[in-house]
């Protein structure tokens, strides 16, 4: 399920709740080409940040992305991924590695110069680590967020696609 979030000085923000028994995994590439990437013809390829990007959709969606003609930056600290997931690709020229931190505000700002899209995949996405550490919860989910709309705002990007998770309908309820 696709739904606007939030429209600005960027195109549009589009907030994916992405459910992973529902929807296979190219149909939810497919919607990006529709929707993020139509802008540019193809192979010219744009600049396309990925944080989260070595996690298990991030890397996913980097190799496609890359099969498409993009370059890719992948923002990730590894918290929730790893550097496994993405092995394969670090010797592409198309695609650039920085262990970062989307907390890091003046990092977010340095890598997103010449950025076209974003897709923000970067979250502290534990439940038990939500409820033991909320305020490192919130800083990475909310302020890390901010960071990356901050940036947009300056940098005026082309979209900014942010993606939910399953855990926010929370466990069904037996009878």
């Amino acid at each position: 399920m696709l739904r606007f979030f939030f429209k600005s000085k960027f195109s549009s923000i589009i907030v994916l709740e992405y459910l992973f028994n529902f929807y296979p995994i190219e149909c939810w590439y497919d919607q990006y080409d529709n929707m993020a990437l139509d802008s540019r013809s193809e192979g010219s390829g744009m600049n396309i940040l990925i944080t989260g990007g070595a996690g298990f959709i991030g890397s996913h969606l980097s190799r496609y992305l890359i099969g498409k003609g993009h370059k890719i930056t992948i923002l990730d600290n590894f918290s929730n991924s790893s550097p496994s997931n993405i092995r394969d690709m670090l010797l592409n020229r198309q695609i650039r590695l920085v262990k970062g931190d989307v907390r890091d505000a003046k990092l977010i700002n340095e890598i997103t110069d010449g950025i076209d899209i974003i897709f923000h995949l970067a979250a502290q996405i534990h439940i038990d680590k939500s409820i033991l550490e909320p305020k490192y919860t919130f800083d990475v989910n909310v302020l890390g967020t901010l960071n990356i709309l901050e940036a947009g705002l300056k940098r005026d990007f082309e979209k900014i696609i942010f993606a939910s998770t399953s855990e926010v309908y929370g466990t069904a309820l037996k009878d």
